[in-house]
């Protein structure tokens, strides 16, 4: 079995301060219940096979502030902030993420978790039970 899931973007310490105010103040009502099980990077999860260690993964990109911007509006809570409120949230922080962005492109990385186990009495296919 493996789960992943990713962080919140780093990009600097100003911009990912106004990413996380975005993230848990503005549309953190949004997400859905079970977005804590991501948030946490899966450790309130058991599973009943041998978990394995995994080295440490992230992803990254080079973006300008408009495709942070349009990454943003992917996320659910975003669409269900919309729906429910009639605007889009990303509108309000287009400015301050703008300016302090700037006019270049920027590293944007997200730490990538890994929750990996393995059966203990090895892989069983449904039709070997």
């Amino acid at each position: 079995m493996a789960l992943w899931c990713y962080g919140l973007a780093k990009v600097t310490t100003r911009i990912d301060a106004l990413i996380e105010n975005f993230f848990s103040e503005t549309v953190g009502s949004y997400w859905p219940d079970k977005r804590s099980h991501i948030d946490n990077g899966y450790t309130a999860l058991t599973a009943p096979q041998t978990s394995l260690s995994t080295p440490r993964f992230e992803m990254k990109l080079t973006w300008t502030v408009d495709q942070c911007l349009a990454y943003l509006q992917t996320w659910s809570a975003v669409k269900r902030y919309e729906a429910e409120v009639g605007v889009n949230p990303t509108d309000a922080l287009q400015g301050p993420l703008s300016s302090a962005w700037g006019e270049r492109e920027r590293s944007v990385e997200w730490p990538l978790t890994l929750k990996v186990a393995q059966p203990e009495n090895g892989l069983r296919l449904p039709d070997q039970a």
